[in-house]
């Protein structure tokens, strides 16, 4: 009987301390995330193994859970226009994708790490 008393108390008390900490705990504030997830992938040309490599991975993101993957940069050398028609008109096709040249990217970069 001893045994059963004391693991009783000791339920007792693992029980109030619970209800202290959840009666006498501080607010937390509800902070939004504002980093938006995203990736970056280099598009060094405009092959048709690239485009399908492209639709391949967008097909992939277009099922998976939107919080995981919300924005794919798609960078495109700074003097092929054809890897940025390829570039640009994926994300016409698919919301996720954004069409971004090296050198903005880079720009983009910097000011960011200006920031404080």
């Amino acid at each position: 009987m001893p045994v059963t008393a004391g693991f009783l108390i000791i339920l007792l008390v693992i029980a109030a301390v619970m209800i202290l900490g959840a009666v006498f705990r501080k607010p937390t504030a509800e902070n939004q995330n504002l980093l938006m997830p995203f990736s970056v992938i280099l598009v060094p040309d405009h092959r048709p193994a690239t485009k399908a490599f492209l639709e391949y991975y967008a097909s992939q993101i277009a099922w998976m859970d939107s919080s995981l993957l919300q924005c794919m940069l798609l960078l495109y050398p700074d003097g092929d226009p054809e890897a940025e028609m390829l570039c640009r008109d994926m994300s016409r096709e698919h919301e996720f994708f954004t069409a971004c040249s090296v050198s903005q990217f880079r720009e983009f970069l910097d000011t960011q790490q200006k920031k404080p």
